[in-house]
């Protein structure tokens, strides 16, 4: 009976220090697994904290190359200047129906007349002409209602001037005409027009001298061309609304 009660002891103890073992090494275990975590949190932060390093970085040398390049580019980019707006140039249309009188102050016979057909020839229809008795200048001036209406007959007369007007007196109609009361366009002939009127006269009418002698039979006379009578009459002109 003592046999049996001291080998039951002897099973206890060899157990209860198996069990002891067993515990030291759960514990020995849980020990080493704790620590392992301990030291992959450790690891997981320093491998966050490298790579949050490393993208700051990545992200400064980043921006800083975009910076270079931008202020490259806006070197090397040439400066754009705005043209400066150009205004559209819009041609005045010319009025061909408006009344035009030429006037003829040279003393010079067919000065009028000359430049009447001259500017017919531009296109205009309703045209007289006249004596002017006032004092002329060396240039042509053209008296219009406006710069516009006027400007389209400095093509005849290119060293002319045009000046907002009309003239009311000085004015002698020819013989048997009627003028009107107002004219859109006065043209005061000048005497350095008159003078180039007079020379291609001259050579018309030699022209037509020679056509006229050899067309006429022999001993038949040439009828010679009677003078026209220049005006000898002067007077003060007056020019309103310039």
């Amino acid at each position: 009976m003592s046999k049996r009660s001291k080998v039951k002891k002897e099973k206890n103890l060899f157990n209860k220090i198996i069990y002891m073992v067993l515990v030291i090494a759960l514990l020995g275990c849980i020990f080493l697994l704790l620590l392992n975590a301990k030291y992959r949190s450790g690891l997981y932060e320093q491998e966050v904290e490298r790579v949050a390093v490393g993208e700051s970085e990545y992200t400064v040398e980043e921006w800083e190359s975009t910076e270079e390049d931008t202020e490259t580019e806006s070197e090397t980019e040439e400066p754009q200047t705005e043209a400066p707006a150009t205004e559209p140039v819009t041609a005045a249309a010319t009025n061909y129906n408006a009344s035009i009188l030429v006037l003829n102050g040279t003393r010079r016979p067919g000065v009028a007349g000359f430049w009447k057909e001259r500017i017919e020839n531009m296109g205009y229809a309703n045209i007289m002409t006249a004596t002017y008795t006032g004092s002329v200048s060396s240039e042509t001036v053209i008296y219009a209602s406006s710069t516009e209406l006027g400007e389209p007959l400095k093509a005849e007369f290119p060293e002319g001037t045009v000046q907002v007007g009309s003239i009311t007196e000085g004015i002698e109609p020819n013989s048997g005409e009627t003028l009107p009361d107002k004219f859109d366009i006065y043209v005061v002939v000048g005497n350095n027009d008159a003078d180039t009127t007079s020379q291609t006269e001259t050579q018309q009418t030699e022209t037509q001298q020679t056509e006229t002698e050899t067309s006429a039979p022999a001993g038949g006379a040439n009828p010679s061309p009677s003078p026209s009578a220049s005006p000898s009459s002067s007077a003060n002109s007056t020019v309103t609304g310039v």
